[in-house]
Order: C-alpha cells, then structure tokens, then sequence
C-alpha cells in the first residue's frame, strides 16, 4: 500500500506526475503547482537539516542513518499529499453476511489522485486478498455483498458505475493478481445520459436494484425524481483482463 505521493525523482527535483482532465480550471492548475512547490521547499528544508546532522550521521550506524532517511522522505511526500486533501483513510470496512471476511475500500494519496484501493481482510484485520485499485474516477460511493457472499459490488455513485467482484472465484485462486479490469463492470451513464445512483442492494444472488438519479442542473441542490432500476449482474464476473 502507498503511503505518500507518486513522484518522479529528475535530478535534485521532483517533478509531479500530470494526468490532469482536458478543460481543467487554471485555478486547480495554480493549486497543484503550488503544492508541488510546497514539496519542494519541504525537501530543501530535509536536505539542509540532513547536512546539519552530518556529523552525528557519521557515528550512526548505516542502517539508523538510513531509516532517518526514509523517514523525511515520506514525511516530505505525505505532507505534499495533505495539500490536496488526500489521505490514507479507510473509508469502508464491510463485513460479508457470514462474518468471515471485511470488504475494505481505502483512500491511497496520489498528486494526481486520490486512487482507491479495495481489498478483502479478516475482521481483526489481518490482509486476506487484494482485489484491484482505481483511479480517482470511480470513488467507493457504496460496497455491498449479495446475501450469499459469493459476490461484492462497489458503487461509483456520481457516475452510477458499478463493479461486480466474484469473491468465490478470488478466494480460489489466491495466486492471480487482478485489476479494476479483472471484473465485471455495469456503466448506467452514458455520454448522452448521465445518471447518480444511490441505494445499492442485491434483491437475488445476480441481480440489483438501485435509485436512479437522471441530470440535475449545475450547481442545483434540488432533489431529483429518482427511478428504480434493476437489472441482472451479467456474467461471467470474472472477465479475464488483468
């Protein structure tokens, strides 16, 4: 799991990693070079206090000299990641019908992030199976497990996207990495038709229904009329792309 910022090393500088969306605001754009250079002014800062401390470095051992290292590195990277608001918090941890397994979905902090990472534990926590990660674009909106356990879907809620995870199958083959493309994916929202979902649930062991939320205009708090959609898990979940 990533604890900081993904950075590329260029010499003494680090220069963030762009992949920012066409049309951006040069608001965000200011915002993002100023926390690139927030992190740059914090690395000057490490690299003067680490000349400062050079003698007593020299009595340290090599391996306590390297875990300071280590240690302002991902302080200086974390810190870069706070200035966007990004975090490591776990914003799910749902427990399968059963009781036996944790569904997780946590925030990992990236410059160009926030991405996802979903994974399944044990409920003291103990790592089980991870699952695939994802990019900033599909947020953990809701997790939910089908009565019988067999299968988890995560919900990107603003773009009523939905991700189908066959946990049977993942369990079974503990040996194959998986990815967001590894699984089955349901897109309600079109270029044409855009949709929000809420309220996710399994009415059959492949089959969900959810609320609907058609277009709303920009900057509207209004409450849309929703509609009830449902519709079979298409299948098979496990689609074979890694």
């Amino acid at each position: 799991m990533s604890i900081g910022c993904n950075l590329w090393p260029i010499g003494d500088f680090h220069l963030v990693r762009w992949r920012l969306p066409l049309g951006i605001r040069l608001t965000a754009f200011v915002s993002r070079i100023g926390a690139a250079l927030q992190v740059q002014y914090s690395l000057a800062r490490v690299r003067q206090t680490m000349n400062q401390v050079q003698p007593i470095k020299k009595s340290l051992s090599r391996r306590r000299a390297t875990t300071l290292v280590a240690i302002c590195a991902v302080t200086v990277a974390a810190s870069g990641c706070a200035a966007f608001g990004y975090t490591d918090e776990v914003l799910w941890r749902v427990a399968s019908p059963d009781g036996r397994l944790v569904a997780v979905c946590q925030e990992v902090p990236d410059f160009d992030g926030p991405n996802y990472d979903v994974r399944l534990e044990r409920p003291d926590g103990t790592p089980v199976r991870r699952l695939y990660g994802i990019g900033d674009g599909d947020p953990c909106s809701e997790v939910v497990w089908s009565a019988d356990g067999r299968t988890l879907a995560v919900m990107s809620g603003h773009v009523a996207r939905i991700r189908f995870v066959d946990v049977e199958w993942a369990m079974s083959h503990p040996e194959v990495r998986t990815s967001s493309w590894s699984w089955r994916q349901v897109d309600l929202s079109t270029e044409r038709s855009h949709f929000e979902g809420t309220g996710l649930r399994f009415v059959r062991p492949a089959a969900v229904e959810l609320n609907l939320c058609g277009a709303r205009p920009r900057r509207s708090n209004a409450a849309c009329e929703s509609e009830l959609r449902r519709f079979e898990i298409p299948q098979p979940i496990v689609t074979g792309n890694k």
